[in-house]
């Protein structure tokens, strides 16, 4: 109802209505909502940064002990297979009871592949890119491979190092 002046006049309160308060609380919620997925993200950003530093120390680790092995030393520990796995404290290996940490001895074939050479000769017996390993080489490359679980799938790490028969 108006007044004399267009004033409205009644039993008008100064608060807000039940729909202004609902509608200001879901902002607030859609807000609170916001900050708490991005805390969220920032938390498995670290942790993503930390399993992956996890893994490179656990790499670099596993090849300075292969470094320290004459290549007849790394055979014997790979045995038939030309690998050995290793653990990795704190992480979980990307199927359960597989260990995330493994030594993979390359043959010539396999290194010039992975390095994208076209040939390797590692042995010196006058026949690159043979695919058998054994105690004549003099070079031996190897990959350490590092694999663990995380909520979004598997990560990878790949490294390449490398030991000699000791006379170098």
């Amino acid at each position: 109802m108006r007044g004399v002046r267009g004033q409205f006049v009644g039993n008008s309160r100064g608060g807000f209505t039940l729909l202004e308060t609902v509608i200001a609380l879901g902002v607030v919620a859609a807000v609170a909502l916001g900050i708490a997925g991005g805390m969220r993200a920032a938390q498995l950003s670290s942790r993503g940064a930390e399993t992956s530093r996890i893994a490179l120390e656990a790499a670099q680790a596993e090849i300075e002990r292969t470094k320290a092995l004459t290549v007849y030393d790394a055979l014997q520990r790979a045995g038939p297979d030309h690998r050995w796995s290793f653990d990795v404290p704190g992480l979980d290996g990307p199927a359960r009871g597989v260990a995330p940490g493994e030594v993979r001895l390359l043959s010539e074939h396999e290194a010039a592949v992975l390095l994208q050479q076209p040939q390797l000769e590692l042995n010196f017996n006058g026949v690159p890119d043979e695919t058998a390993i054994d105690a004549s080489y003099r070079l031996l490359l190897f990959e350490v491979r590092v694999d663990w679980r995380t909520p979004a799938g598997v990560e990878s790490l790949r490294l390449v190092g490398s030991t000699t028969d000791g006379v170098w």
